[in-house]
């Protein structure tokens, strides 16, 4: 019997788009990309350039509403953080399930939201955390499993990233510059909280109670933007809100481990 293969919509066509089309989806059989969208008309005619010639052309969309008429089978979003609701909520209002890169939401507001129409469409949203499949994390994750590094009752995590590539060159175009700017967060914690998560069985056994997250000073960036002479792109005059280094911090209740004993 044969399958037919996914129809996949891609919105956002920057390089990580290029990075999980060329490394994922170039040759999967059960899987090919049907239309492509990107309101940078620039980015739409690269892509249009460079799509390789012995694949089926998908179709090319410059909005998310002609991107969500092509009859996609899934939505990958790879667009600026701030759009990620918005556009996951119409995906999902139109029966499309989305997979959604990194960050999915800027506060337990919209993750409510997110929830919310999901539970009422009945459409999933999948969140693209790719930190929780690397080698080193499912290494850890199946020694724990096994019971080789006995009881696990703490752990602690570190994602080192130089910010400072975030405020020039693609990413600036994409708005990053005005994001990093506004925000004074941690931008990825679920690239440490997603692996130990799963390490320690949070929502199979356990739960987290609180989060709290703390920032030092943004001394550095400040002096690189300064040095680099990268402008504000809407002349906003408060300097850099984002601090040189973040560190969240999360609370569970005393339970009994659960995660070494899932399958």
């Amino acid at each position: 019997m044969s399958t037919k293969p996914l129809k996949l919509g891609i919105i956002g066509l920057g390089q990580r788009a290029r990075q999980v089309f060329n490394n994922q989806l170039l040759h999967h059989d059960l899987a090919r990309v049907h239309a492509l969208c990107d309101s940078d008309p620039e980015r739409l005619e690269t892509a249009r350039r460079e799509y390789p010639d012995w694949l089926p052309p998908p179709q090319y969309c410059a909005t998310v509403d002609e991107l969500l008429e092509t009859g996609i089978d899934l939505l990958f979003v790879f667009t600026m953080w701030d759009s990620h609701v918005d556009l996951c909520i119409r995906s999902m209002r139109r029966g499309i399930p989305v997979a959604c890169e990194v960050g999915a939401a800027h506060s337990l507001e919209e993750l409510d939201e997110l929830v919310r129409v999901q539970r009422e469409t009945g459409v999933f949203v999948h969140y693209l955390e790719n930190c929780c499949f690397g080698a080193d994390a499912l290494l850890m994750l199946r020694l724990v499993r096994e019971g080789a590094l006995g009881s696990v009752v703490h752990a602690e995590g570190l994602y080192i990233n130089d910010g400072r590539r975030l405020y020039g060159g693609e990413v600036s175009a994409m708005g990053g510059n005005r994001v990093f700017r506004r925000r004074n967060a941690d931008l990825y914690p679920t690239h440490v909280l997603g692996p130990l998560a799963k390490i320690l069985g949070v929502n199979s056994g356990n739960r987290i109670l609180t989060v709290s997250s703390f920032a030092s000073k943004s001394r550095g960036v400040d002096q690189y933007l300064a040095d680099v002479k990268i402008p504000d792109p809407v002349g906003y005059d408060g300097g850099v809100q984002l601090g040189d280094l973040v560190k969240p911090c999360c609370s569970f209740p005393a339970a009994k481990p659960s995660c070494c004993s899932q399958a």
